[in-house]
C-alpha cells in the first residue's frame, strides 16, 4: 500500500530552509576567501620572481663593475621588495586564517542542517507510519461496513422451501 505523502508538512521547514540558506551564504563566502587567498599566492610569486630577478641582475652588475651608489639604490630597492613579501604574506596568513575560520562555521552549520534533516526524516517516517495505520484501519472499517450490508449466502435453506 502506497502512503500519500502529500499532507505531510513540516513544522521547521522555515528553520531549515533558513540554515540551508545559511550554509550556502558561508560557502560562497568561503570560495570568495579562496579565491582572494589564490589571488594572494599569485602575486606573492610574483613578487618574489621579481626580488629574486632583480636580485641577479645587482649581482651580476657588481661582478662586472662595482658602483656604490648604484649598490646602495639596488639593496633600498631590494628591501623594499623584501618588505612588500612581508607584507603579502602577512595579509595571505590573515586570509587563511579567515578561511580557516569560515570553515569551522561551515561545519558548525552542516551540523545543524543534518540535526533539523536527521529530524525532518524522522517526522516524515512517522508521519508515513501514522498515515500507513490510518489507511489501513479506513479499509478495515470500509470492508466491516460492506461485510454488514453484503446479503448473506445460506448452504441451507429455510425450513419448507425446496
Amino acid at each position: 500500500m502506497s502512503v500519500d505523502l502529500r499532507a505531510f508538512d513540516y513544522a521547521l521547514e522555515p528553520i531549515r530552509a533558513q540554515r540551508r540558506w545559511q550554509l550556502d551564504a558561508l560557502h560562497a563566502q568561503l570560495g570568495s576567501i579562496q579565491r582572494q587567498i589564490d589571488t594572494s599566492r599569485q602575486a606573492l610569486a610574483g613578487l618574489r620572481e621579481s626580488r629574486e630577478r632583480q636580485s641577479r641582475q645587482v649581482a651580476e652588475a657588481m661582478s662586472e663593475r662595482f658602483d656604490a651608489g648604484h649598490h646602495a639604490q639596488a639593496l633600498q630597492w631590494l628591501a623594499r621588495a623584501q618588505a612588500h613579501i612581508l607584507a603579502a604574506e602577512q595579509s595571505l596568513q590573515v586570509l587563511r586564517e579567515e578561511r580557516a575560520m569560515l570553515q569551522e562555521h561551515c561545519l558548525k552549520q552542516q551540523r545543524e542542517v543534518d540535526v533539523i534533516e536527521a529530524h525532518r526524516t524522522d517526522a516524515l517516517a512517522e508521519f508515513a507510519r501514522a498515515e500507513a495505520q490510518r489507511q489501513a484501519s479506513e479499509a478495515d472499517r470500509d470492508w466491516l461496513s460492506r461485510r454488514a450490508t453484503a446479503p448473506r449466502t445460506s448452504s441451507s435453506s429455510p425450513a419448507g422451501m425446496p
